[in-house]
C-alpha cells in the first residue's frame, strides 16, 4: 500500500498512476487527488490551456500559415520533405493558395498536416517538391504512378469518347 501525499490516505497500488521516472514507479498522489486538482485548475482559469498553447504557437512559428501547423507537423515537414513553415508559406503564395493542377480554391493549408487542404506533391524517385495539390489531383497522379505516357493515354481516351451535347467528359 502507498500513501497519497495530498489526501494522506493509504491506498492500493492500482489507485495511483504509473510513473516510470519515480522511485516506486507510481505518482506520489492518487488518481482521485490528481483528477480533483486538475478540475480545480480548469475551473479557476478555463481559457488558460488554450491561451498558453496559442501564444506558444505564435511565438514559435511566426509565419502567416503557421497557425495551422503543430509542433509535430513542423517536425514531419522538416524530416520528410526538408521544409520549414516559411517554405510552405512561399509555396502557398507562389500558387495563389490553390491546387497547381485544377486551380481549385481549397483552404491554403497543407492537408497532410491538417484536415482538408492542399497536399505536398513530390517526385518519389528524387524527393524533389513539385508543388501543392488538392486531394483529388494528388490521388489522380498517384493512381497513374506519375507516368506521363499513362496520363497522356487517359487524356486521349477522354477526348475520343466525349460528346459535345451533354457533359464534356461523360456519355
Amino acid at each position: 500500500m502507498f500513501q497519497c501525499k495530498e489526501c494522506l490516505e493509504y491506498k492500493f497500488q492500482g489507485e495511483f498512476y504509473k510513473n516510470p521516472t519515480s522511485k516506486l514507479g507510481f505518482t506520489s498522489r492518487c488518481r482521485r487527488c490528481i483528477i480533483k486538482r486538475n478540475l480545480e485548475r480548469r475551473k479557476a482559469d478555463p481559457d488558460n490551456r488554450a491561451k498558453r498553447s496559442k501564444e506558444y504557437e505564435k511565438a514559435k512559428f511566426n509565419t502567416e500559415h503557421s497557425e495551422y501547423l503543430t509542433r509535430k507537423s513542423v517536425r514531419r515537414l522538416k524530416t520528410e520533405y526538408g521544409l520549414t513553415p516559411q517554405d510552405i508559406d512561399e509555396l502557398i503564395k507562389s500558387q495563389d493558395g490553390v491546387c497547381a493542377i485544377c486551380r481549385g480554391s481549397k483552404p491554403a493549408v497543407v492537408k497532410k498536416y491538417n484536415k482538408n487542404g492542399l497536399c505536398i506533391d513530390h517526385c518519389h524517385q528524387t524527393g524533389k517538391i513539385r508543388g501543392l495539390l488538392c486531394s483529388l489531383c494528388n490521388l489522380g497522379l498517384g493512381a497513374f504512378k506519375d507516368d506521363i505516357e499513362s496520363l497522356s493515354a487517359a487524356v486521349i481516351y477522354l477526348k475520343n469518347n466525349r460528346e459535345e451535347k451533354d457533359h464534356p467528359y461523360c456519355w
